[in-house]
């Protein structure tokens, strides 16, 4: 406070950050191809107990006064407030989709340059996400197309097992990815969960999926009286966040990219 008019006064507002020490980040809400819906997130971290087991404990439990543009991937998270972060696992629909190559939205026909529109960019809205998180430098899980609320919440529980699971199996740079399509494949045997095959991850170089036909999303009646198949699960070899020459699955033909087994993880039931 002032007794002096000369002096002009301005409101200031300050922002407080305080680092959380978990090395794991679990967005929980329903999402669109860019951005969050901003009256259902919520951000919890995965934090070791004493056993060294990952549990979840929520820290913030509200978006209120949040906009649209606020959630979306360079705001909610900065660069700046990943640091040390492994793993951001956004457990909502469609933001981490890469080129749509299933044909959920698209049919396989259609060029990689049409398969951009819906983001509003000319970027794949997980590109976004892999750009806004350090291109690399933090893990994304997620899904590439709608999920059913409770196959994803089961998931990331089976995925905290599947670490420990796959911890002496897979690569250590490779555990996160693996562990988390390990965890959709076991969830979508189970009765209406199939959209648990929607899962998919990015790395600095790659980004990984459950290739399958028919596609779940496409309205054609005569792919639907086909029975869904899981053609395997796939690497896109990545430079600067991006792959222009593999293409979108052809039917039942195995797709672009490299096939990767997950031990003890069987394709079909």
């Amino acid at each position: 406070m002032t007794d002096n008019p000369q002096l002009m006064m301005f409101p200031l507002k300050a922002v407080v950050k305080v680092r959380n020490p978990a090395n794991h980040a679990l967005v929980v809400v329903h999402g669109g191809m860019r951005t969050l819906t901003p009256s259902r997130a919520s951000l919890e971290f995965l934090t070791p107990e004493a056993s060294g087991r990952q549990a979840l404990h929520p820290e913030v439990a509200s978006s209120a006064g949040w906009s649209e543009q606020q959630l979306g991937a360079t705001h909610f998270l900065s660069t700046a407030d990943l640091g040390s972060l492994k793993t951001l696992l956004l457990s909502n629909c469609n933001v981490l989709d890469l080129y749509d190559y299933n044909n959920n939205e698209f049919a396989a026909e259609d060029p990689l340059s049409r398969r951009t529109a819906y983001s509003g960019t000319t970027l794949a809205p997980g590109q976004l996400w892999w750009r806004g998180t350090g291109r690399g430098r933090t893990i994304l899980l997620g899904y590439n197309f709608p999920v059913v609320g409770g196959a994803a919440g089961n998931a990331v529980q089976t995925y905290l097992a599947e670490l420990d699971r796959l911890a002496s199996l897979v690569p250590p740079d490779k555990l996160q990815q693996l562990a988390w399509i390990s965890a959709n494949l076991t969830e979508a045997r189970k009765p209406g969960a199939e959209s648990a095959l929607n899962a998919c991850a990015w790395d600095a170089d790659s980004y990984y999926y459950i290739a399958y036909f028919p596609p779940l999303g496409r309205e054609n009646p005569e792919l639907r009286r086909e029975p869904r198949r899981i053609l395997g699960v796939f690497r896109i070899p990545l430079v600067d966040g991006d792959n222009q020459v593999i293409q979108p699955n052809k039917r039942l033909q195995k797709p672009g990219g490299e096939e990767i087994s997950i031990p003890g993880t069987p394709l079909a039931p």
